[in-house]
């Protein structure tokens, strides 16, 4: 089993969404350099799908928007 500062390393990166193949080749790197940019890689990557993800709810905001709007015209002209 290995360090304490290892567990929590794994810990930190499994909870950072890193998948098993990706921490135990973090681990195994003994290049803090190539460390950095695995982790930079990855950090990139999370970025991408959390704007990714923004655009969809601001696509779906968009159309509760419009559908909410027509539904105050219909009632506008109701009255």
């Amino acid at each position: 089993m290995g360090s304490a500062r290892e567990e929590k390393i794994a810990e930190n990166l499994k909870d950072s969404g890193c998948d098993d193949c990706f921490i135990a080749e973090f681990t195994e790197c003994s290049c803090q350099e190539r460390q950095l940019r695995m982790l930079s890689r990855h950090r990139r990557c999370l970025l991408d799908k959390m704007h990714q993800c923004q655009g969809e709810i601001d696509c779906l905001d968009y159309l509760v928007y419009t559908i909410e709007k027509e539904q105050q015209d219909k009632d506008q002209k109701k009255k």
